[in-house]
């Protein structure tokens, strides 16, 4: 079975195909919660009673999956200006109304003698900058007083008003619109079933970024809840994980709640 090709079209108005494009936003998709697609000892732990004293408790395992195997996602775009003029799409799933918040951040930097340091997302304002130790010249020699720092010309970079060495902990803000991101699974493939490109157009250029779905989530069967297989079989303490080979029961439990969900002699 053959995934549907991942493809974005976009034009440019007529006489400006010689412009050079300037990138001036920033995409990243949200961070998975803790543990998403993996087992906790607390789990495995749960797991273990529940098959020894023939229990069939629910596990708590977070696959990062709804319910019938929906992905629910953020994107986060930060705008090198707050009034950018963009316009944010998906190449699949739906994309909802964004929540603009202004975030503070620090980050220790490094100072070289090009003047200029980077840092992660766009500096809307510098809210402090403190050199963490002394500032030496090309010799190595001490610079006091120590050179000053502003934001640079790039939109995420700071400047030492002297060339220098030394490091720096800028404390900025930086502007973040949150994009909310539902995708379902498609359906009658092996691979891309949660995949997504997602794609900032503004005047004068275009950042795209593709989504990766949780651990394990392209190798179900389009359902969370579907189901895992694992293998018991004799002395099989010392392999990680057990092989299957030469195994007297199978027990398929449910991968998100941790239910058997049946068991047989092999």
């Amino acid at each position: 079975m053959s995934a549907e090709s991942l493809i974005a079209e976009f034009g440019v108005e007529p006489g400006t195909g010689d412009r050079i494009p300037v990138v001036l936003i920033m995409l990243e998709q949200g961070a998975l919660d803790n543990y998403v697609g993996y087992m906790t000892k607390k789990a495995l732990v749960a797991y273990i009673h529940n098959l020894v004293f023939g229990f069939n408790d629910a596990i708590d395992v977070n696959c990062g999956l709804s319910l019938g195997g929906t992905f629910d996602t953020t994107i986060n775009a930060y705008p090198y200006y707050p009034d950018l003029n963009y316009k944010l799409l998906a190449s699949y799933g739906t994309l909802g109304e964004p929540e603009i918040e202004e975030i503070e951040r620090t980050e220790l930097v490094q100072i070289l003698l090009n003047n200029d340091a980077e840092v992660k997302y766009p500096i809307h304002e510098i809210i402090s900058a403190e050199w963490s130790g002394d500032a030496y010249d090309a010799e190595m020699g001490i610079i006091s007083p120590q050179p000053d720092i502003t934001l640079g010309e790039e939109f995420k970079t700071v400047r030492s008003s002297i060339p220098c060495y030394g490091l720096v902990q800028v404390k900025y803000t930086t502007i973040v619109h949150r994009y909310p991101l539902e995708i379902t699974p498609r359906l009658n493939t092996d691979y891309n079933k949660y995949t997504s490109v997602v794609f900032a157009v503004y005047d004068g250029g275009l950042v795209w970024l593709q989504t990766e779905a949780p651990p394990g989530a392209e190798e179900t069967e389009g359902d969370c809840f579907s189901g895992d297989t694992v293998d018991f079989g004799p002395d099989d303490d010392d392999k990680k994980p057990p092989t299957g080979e030469d195994a007297d029961m199978v027990i398929r439990i449910d991968y998100c709640t941790g239910r058997e969900l049946e068991r047989y002699l092999t």
